[in-house]
């Protein structure tokens, strides 16, 4: 019948699926060896940022991809140093060239956040997290530990965000007395946080010892106890 919408059958809705994975698995050898090309020439350009962002954004596992963009990063850095190095400019000129490495490494923390939100157990975002905040001028480790937190509210037993947490808590110069009220917390709200008594029991054996050996006494030991 006419103006009557034809309801693909199981067979027709396979064969799209198959023709649209077919499509998007040319679209990533495309670019992909494009990448690869690049790289091989040494060309470290905003073109070859875009490519990976593209394909990172889809599959932030893929770590050559995060290396490539490392070493692009890297070359900026030290681009922008020598520039300052070797030319006598003004300070307000300075300021626009450390604000444009700035810039970047805030990008690179924005694209990471955004493979995290898509994959939250990617070691490879989570790596690049913690790279680009050992490069920034001024990390924001209050935001950062923000996201850790909220990250783990999502899944206590993200690993790869527990040791995110242990490198930022070790960049901010955190103590472990704060560390272990954290895991305070996290136990207060989940006492079935297998995760967050690990890190408290790291805390504790930090906080008490010396250069021989752990010595917890019986004060502690009890409310330890009492808190279990």
């Amino acid at each position: 019948m006419h103006f009557v919408k034809k309801v693909p059958t199981s067979e027709e809705e396979k064969a799209a699926k198959r023709k649209e994975h077919e499509k998007r698995a040319q679209q990533f050898l495309r670019v992909r060896d494009r990448i690869v090309a690049k790289r091989d020439k040494g060309e470290y350009d905003e073109e070859i940022l875009s490519l990976t962002q593209q394909i990172l954004e889809k599959n932030a596992d893929i770590y050559t991809f995060w290396n490539i963009r490392r070493t692009a990063i890297e070359q900026r850095i030290e681009a922008n140093r020598n520039y300052l190095l070797e030319l006598d400019v003004l300070d307000e000129e300075k300021a626009k060239s450390a604000q444009k490495v700035e810039n970047l490494l805030a990008g690179e923390l924005f694209l990471s956040y955004e493979c995290i939100k898509s994959n939250p157990k990617s070691y490879s975002a989570w790596y690049q997290r913690a790279w680009v905040l050992q490069r920034q001028a001024n990390p924001d480790y209050v935001k950062e530990l923000a996201l850790c937190e909220k990250a783990l509210q999502m899944d206590c037993r993200n690993f790869h965000c527990w040791d995110h947490r242990r490198t930022v808590s070790r960049m901010a110069k955190r103590t472990e007395e704060q560390e272990l009220e954290f895991s305070n917390r996290l136990i207060e709200e989940n006492f079935s946080n297998y995760s967050a008594w690990h890190y408290r029991s790291i805390a504790l054996t930090k906080i008490h010892c010396d250069e021989k050996s752990v010595k917890l006494d019986d004060s502690i030991l009890a409310a330890e106890l009492q808190t279990c």
